[in-house]
């Protein structure tokens, strides 16, 4: 009787244990099913804001005037890494008394330029003239990145001293990134800036 009531308690026993046993594994499981994964989640107002920036960078505008021998003479908000052709395409095209043989057409915009296609009869009565962009000829046009000293000194208000430099800055800073940083050399304020901006590049 005793080994018979031995034996049932061993069963009790490891019925519970089985029980104990499985309940553990199956909360074990849960916990590491919940457990965070190893994978990075891009936050989708971080993934905006980027977007939103990346746009912002590409779609920055400037603003160009184009008239002469053009359909729709005007002034125009461009893309700033666009060329003359493309606002010439914009303007509607040229006319028919258009005389684009001596315009740059791969001449890239700059704010405030101002792109002038001249015609055939004005041509023809001065060979002077030539297509210019901005309010001088393209090749007056001096890129302060690579200009020599004596380059630099045919610009307004820039002499041996300012020329020098100009050089200075551009070797010491790795160039200039934009027009504008040419106000950072000293001498050169915004009076003397604007008698440059329409006469430099950086190209």
């Amino acid at each position: 009787m005793k080994n018979k009531e031995k034996l049932i308690g061993s069963i009790i026993l490891c019925v519970i244990l089985f029980c104990i046993t499985i309940f553990g594994y199956m909360i074990s499981k849960d916990n590491t099913d919940k457990s965070p994964q190893d994978i990075f989640i891009e936050s989708p107002s971080d993934s905006k804001k980027e977007a939103e920036a990346s746009k912002e960078k590409g779609n920055k505008k400037i603003k160009v005037e184009i008239k002469g021998e053009v359909k729709r003479p005007d002034v125009y908000a461009m893309e700033e890494d666009c060329i003359v052709k493309d606002i010439l395409e914009k303007a509607g095209g040229i006319t028919s008394d258009a005389d684009t043989g001596k315009v740059n057409l791969a001449q890239r915009l700059r704010d405030g330029m101002c792109v002038v296609i001249p015609g055939k009869a004005s041509l023809s009565q001065d060979k002077s003239i030539s297509a210019s962009v901005s309010l001088n000829n393209a090749s007056d046009v001096i890129n302060i990145n690579t200009a020599s000293k004596e380059e630099l000194k045919k610009l307004p208000s820039v002499g041996d001293v300012t020329a020098d430099k100009i050089i200075d800055y551009r070797e010491k800073n790795g160039g200039f990134k934009i027009i504008e940083d040419i106000k950072k050399v000293d001498r050169i304020g915004e009076s003397t800036f604007n008698k440059l901006k329409d006469r430099i590049d950086v190209r």
